[in-house]
């Protein structure tokens, strides 16, 4: 019998993600406002569902990349400021002004563009102009930042709104980070200079909040620890932040193995005793890393248990030999999550991956069912897609 949740499923816990938004909320320094970025489906959280709790629990904005998620999040229903945080092509600029979605600009072309169509509609567009002072990724240099500011402060029907620009190393590099904070500062500093206000000046995102809080300036913005734990570098630093989701699946077959076979695809592992293994239903093709391969592992019976033998689409074997209680077909078997008294993180299989957390919780397949859990019980179910 398959139990509640199907044979792989994900949970979120969403008073889990009320609680980081309140402490995220309450560690915001001065008047600095709070934006939640949802993007990528709120990190394989769920989008809606995590903006949703985030605007009920004290964020102001939203942030998401393209202009399709920012449409989307609008269809939802949700009147709150939404910041895109990607370019939005130029033949795009009618969906932004009818949608009322903030552009972050660093174009004469988009800006243009925008404003133009805002004059047509009879509106006012408000846009993030974005510095780079350091990532190297787009935005307008620093030498070059008082010229377009001045730009659009002349264009009809538009608003410069803020100004943003993003860390490349947070969690790292400290020098560098202040390097960037410093020729952020002078750039609005010059711009200010030519007397155009720009009211939301921004640079924190998830680690910056927590590594520097005299970096908050008017905003910070929050993805990843909207629903995770994330531990600061510098010591008296940390947020009581929590782990909001769970992966899990069940075991489908045991079995008994002798000393000497190999185990799964390419013999990448020969058992050395006798063993028990069971198996689970659910493989690479739901985000489970072939590189979990021979050093992955799950909890059973609240006991980590090891990966055994490659990591196959559809298939994971895990040696369960040392597990007292006998283990059967249907047993949950966590991925990621509580079990008993025993925890995995997110952490702990992005290390074993090589990957970035929010990496790997965005590898987490969408055809999986979504739980979502709130004061204990289910408060909502999504199908897999």
């Amino acid at each position: 019998m398959i139990k509640e949740g199907g044979k792989t499923w994900v949970e979120i816990d969403l008073d889990v993600v009320a609680h980081n938004v309140k402490t995220i909320c309450e560690a915001a320094q001065g008047e600095a406002r709070v934006m939640a970025v949802v993007k990528a489906d709120g990190y394989g959280h769920g989008m809606e569902e995590v903006a949703k709790t985030a605007l009920d629990s004290g964020a102001d904005w939203l942030g998401v990349t393209t202009l399709e998620e920012g449409m989307e999040l609008r269809k939802m229903g949700f009147s709150s400021p939404i910041l895109l945080l990607g370019i939005t092509a130029v033949c795009e600029a009618e969906l932004l002004v009818k949608h009322d979605l903030t552009q972050t600009v660093c174009t004469y072309d988009l800006a243009e563009a925008l404003s133009q169509e805002a004059e047509k509609a009879g509106k006012e567009i408000k846009v993030h102009m974005k510095l780079d002072t350091g990532l190297s990724r787009f935005g307008v240099m620093p030498k070059e930042a008082v010229s377009f500011a001045s730009f659009l402060e002349d264009l009809p029907n538009l608003k410069l709104e803020g100004i943003y620009s993003h860390f490349a190393s947070p969690y790292e590099e400290d020098a560098y980070n202040e390097r960037q904070f410093k020729v952020f500062n002078e750039a609005v500093k010059e711009i200010e200079n030519k007397n155009i206000e720009i009211p939301i000046k921004h640079i924190s995102n998830s680690a910056a909040m927590i590594e520097y809080p005299y970096m908050h300036l008017d905003m910070v913005r929050c993805g990843f620890i909207l629903c995770n734990n994330s531990p600061a570098r510098h010591p008296g630093r940390d947020l009581p932040l929590k782990d909001a989701l769970s992966w899990k699946t069940r075991v489908v077959y045991t079995k008994d193995i002798p000393k000497g076979v190999s185990i799964g695809y390419a013999q990448s592992y020969f058992a050395p005793r006798d063993m028990k293994i069971a198996i689970v239903q659910m493989g690479y093709a739901d985000g489970f890393s072939t590189a979990l391969s021979n050093k992955g592992e799950a909890l059973i019976h609240g006991k980590k248990v090891p990966v055994v033998g490659k990591v196959a689409m559809s298939h994971v074997v895990f040696d369960v030999t040392d597990i007292e209680d006998k283990v059967e077909v249907d047993d949950e078997v966590v991925l990621i999550g509580k079990q008993g008294g025993a925890y995995l993180s997110v952490v702990d299989m992005s290390s074993k991956v090589g990957a970035g957390d929010a990496e790997t919780l965005c590898r987490i397949s969408k055809k999986l069912p979504r739980i979502y859990y709130k004061e204990g019980e289910i408060y909502k179910t999504k199908k897999g897609e």
